[in-house]
C-alpha cells in the first residue's frame, strides 16, 4: 500500500467518524422523545458511508453489518479502511 493511498483511507475515515459523532452528538436530545432516532441515525449513516466510500473504497456485507452496531464513529468506511491498512485486504 502506497503512502498516498493510507493518507487517502485516512482522510475518509476521519471524514467518516466526525459525521457520524456529529450525527450521534444531535441525536441524544431526541433519543428518550424518540426510540427510533438511533435507528433512523445508523440507517443516515450507511447512506453517509456510502456516499464517502463512492470509488475509493467497496464496502462489503461485513463492513455494512459492523458499521451498524450503534457505536459513534463506528462507520462502515471506518470498518473498511481498518480492515485495509491493518491486514492490506482490498477489493478491485
Amino acid at each position: 500500500m502506497t503512502q498516498e493511498r493510507k493518507a487517502q483511507l485516512i482522510r475518509l475515515a476521519l471524514l467518516s467518524f466526525v459525521i457520524d459523532v456529529g450525527l450521534s452528538l444531535v441525536e441524544i436530545p431526541f433519543f428518550a422523545a424518540l426510540p427510533f432516532a438511533m435507528t433512523i441515525e445508523e440507517l443516515a449513516e450507511m447512506l453517509i458511508s456510502t456516499l464517502i466510500a463512492r470509488h475509493e473504497l467497496r464496502l462489503d456485507f461485513w463492513d455494512r453489518l459492523i458499521g451498524l452496531i450503534p457505536i459513534p464513529g463506528i462507520t462502515a468506511v471506518t470498518v473498511r479502511v481498518i480492515r485495509e491498512i491493518a491486514f492490506n485486504h482490498q477489493h478491485s
